[in-house]
């Protein structure tokens, strides 16, 4: 856009580019001037591409699924509704983006959840244990181990399918 502000200002006769140098004027080259103007309300009013949009959704995207990782067990049912909240039903993003970005997430939302949960369920499971031992039956605890465990292997199986989609978003967007 600014090339072709500068090639538009070549093509002011060079009579008309004196007498404003001659006035001193702080706007001379008032040309180059209007052009830049006209790229700074562009970028500042979003006329940017739809690949912009699209790149922006993904960075943001493998951002939070950055903070979901690196968030401790016990914390990291914060950045999972932050990443189930997303959303890429946006104008300025093309259909088969959106669609990719929100397999993405679905898929990365799908995994931490059992994680989450299976996290959670052992946190229960262990303020159960330190509290009245005779309060429940060793079958209740028993089973909510099982689910524990249930939990947590299916999010192990789900992982990989997340970071693949994770992998393939960073490569086509250069992240």
């Amino acid at each position: 856009m600014l090339v072709m502000a500068v090639r538009l200002a070549r093509y002011v006769p060079k009579h008309k580019r004196s007498q404003w140098a001659s006035r001193r004027d702080p706007l001379a080259n008032r040309p180059c001037w209007i052009a830049l103007a006209g790229c700074v309300a562009c970028t500042t009013l979003g006329c940017g591409s739809s690949g912009n949009a699209a790149k922006d959704s993904a960075i943001n995207l493998v951002r939070v699924v950055t903070e979901l990782r690196m968030a401790d067990n016990s914390s990291k049912r914060a950045p999972l509704e932050q990443l189930r909240g997303l959303s890429f039903n946006n104008d300025r993003i093309p259909a088969d983006e959106g669609v990719a970005l929100g397999e993405t997430r679905d898929a990365c939302v799908s995994a931490f959840d059992h994680h989450v949960r299976g996290v959670e369920i052992g946190t229960d499971l262990r303020s159960r244990m330190a509290g009245d031992a005779a309060s429940e039956s060793l079958e209740s605890k028993a089973a909510m181990l099982l689910e524990m465990n249930m939990e947590i292997e299916e999010g192990k199986r789900l992982m990989p399918l997340c970071d693949e989609r994770v992998s393939v978003l960073r490569k086509h967007h250069r992240i």
